[in-house]
């Protein structure tokens, strides 16, 4: 962060009398984050500092899930400029700055982080009563030392159906279209908003490209990117249609997807040496007969029905040649997922501020 923006958000050297700050780690639409010293225990934590006017948001949400994909608040401060919440720091970075270090991810890896992300988006919608989280973009995803990911920045999350729901704040590019619209009785989100932001994210993995900026939003992801595989295209698709009764109804149902996806890509790497063994077997097979039927024109006296024999002996090896491969091919090809018809639960959200 640059001398000027740290300037415009001044904060205190030591919070609580208690927590070092050692740097700025950077801004976003909930806050300000630092890396503080416990002066007690000699520890790292991170801290964020929000905003009075809103509390009680990202400390009510993180209060209540598990520390196993989101870091845990284990204490708060009270200053002059602000609330302090002090968190558990996470050695890593985001998927952003992999982004920005090594472009693209390869599906395998996409898929990986994809799935775990699933998991924790699930979590949430599985709570009583359930969270959205409403921000998913790879900045707000951390990938911790041991390759383990971590959900971070609860600013814009929302207790579906709880009375006075947070304002809605929403990322260019990763949010989905009904949390944009700028008639306040018609803005909505459910879990099939956080399947969007989901699908968006897998865009950016993919791809390397950022949806927020232009054209990426609207490029299909095969345009841009066409060495992506096609299931993996149509899965991210499928996620970010503008319409949301056209989408995944859930995140688990996105992650049974992506398991078949992986499913069907291990039987694909099957398909080809047993397609191959079975055609050459059969293919063999074939020429040996019609080399016996050869060795035996001209035809003799008392070996016409013989010679009929091998002949149809031929066809039908050429014929089982050509059903193996087919045959096979099918029931190697992957089934698709079929997503159970599920409720989808909404909420209607007040008007605030639109973008971070």
């Amino acid at each position: 962060m640059s001398d000027e923006k740290r300037r415009e958000e001044p904060a205190p050297t030591v919070i609580g009398g208690k927590y070092e700050i050692l740097e700025s780690l950077g801004k976003g639409g909930a806050g300000q984050v630092y890396r503080v010293r416990d002066l007690r225990l000699d520890k790292i934590w991170a801290a964020k500092r929000v905003q009075r006017e809103n509390p009680g948001i990202e400390e009510k949400v993180l209060s209540r899930v598990d520390g196993s994909l989101f870091p845990r608040i284990v204490d708060m401060v009270e200053e002059e400029d602000g609330r302090y919440l002090v968190m558990d720091w996470i050695d890593g970075e985001t998927l952003e700055q992999r982004l920005q270090k090594k472009g693209a991810l390869s599906p395998d890896e996409a898929v990986g982080f994809a799935a775990a992300l699933c998991d924790a988006l699930s979590g949430l919608h599985g709570m009583e009563p359930p969270l959205l989280y409403l921000d998913c973009k790879p900045s707000n995803i951390m990938v911790d030392k041991d390759g383990k990911l971590w959900l971070i920045d609860f600013g814009s999350a929302v207790e579906l159906g709880g009375p006075g729901a947070v304002p809605i704040a929403a990322s260019p590019g990763y949010a989905a279209p009904e949390q944009l619209r700028r008639d306040p009785g018609k803005r909505r989100a459910d879990v099939r908003s956080d399947v969007f932001g989901l699908g968006r994210t897998l865009y950016a993995l993919l791809g390397g490209l950022d949806p927020g900026q232009p054209p990426y939003g609207l490029c299909p992801l095969r345009e841009c990117s066409p060495g992506v595989p096609e299931t993996l295209a149509g899965i991210v698709e499928k996620c970010t249609r503008p319409e949301p009764d056209r989408r995944y109804q859930t995140v688990s149902a996105v992650r049974d997807a992506l398991e078949a996806y992986r499913a069907g890509k291990k039987k694909n790497r099957l398909r080809g040496p047993v397609l191959s063994a079975g055609t050459w077997l059969l293919s063999a097979l074939t020429l040996w007969r019609g080399w016996l039927f050869y060795e035996m024109i001209p035809v003799g006296r008392g070996q016409y029905a013989a010679a009929l024999l091998m002949f149809g002996s031929v066809l039908l090896c050429g014929s089982l040649a050509a059903l193996w491969q087919r045959t096979v091919a099918g029931r190697l090809r992957r089934r698709p997922a079929y997503e159970p018809l599920q409720s989808v639960l909404r909420t209607e959200k007040k008007p605030g501020r639109w973008m971070t």
